[in-house]
């Protein structure tokens, strides 16, 4: 997900689908309420949006996650090899 974003007044959220939404929609209260009073500033409110193209940077199944890792630190596939690992 991606990091929330002010613009002026507003805190900006996208979400990668809409159950997530629903859950932070569910919690919006609170969330803000606990914003206003520790900012003492009562004008906050939240939007939230969907991109749910965004979903598909999440890496879900071991082996999506393993190949993530990879992208990052290549040695990772050569440590893999040299213990003898599977997957």
């Amino acid at each position: 997900m991606s990091k929330p974003l002010l613009e002026g007044t507003s805190i900006n959220l996208v979400y990668p689908n809409h159950t997530i939404k629903t859950e932070v929609e569910r919690v919006r209260h609170d969330i803000l309420s606990f914003i206003k009073d520790k900012l003492q500033n009562y004008d906050i409110n939240l939007v939230i949006t969907v991109n749910e193209t965004a979903e598909k940077k999440y890496a879900y199944t071991p082996i999506e996650k393993y190949e993530k890792l990879i992208k990052k630190n290549p040695l990772l596939d050569s440590l893999r090899k040299e213990l003898g690992l599977e997957l």
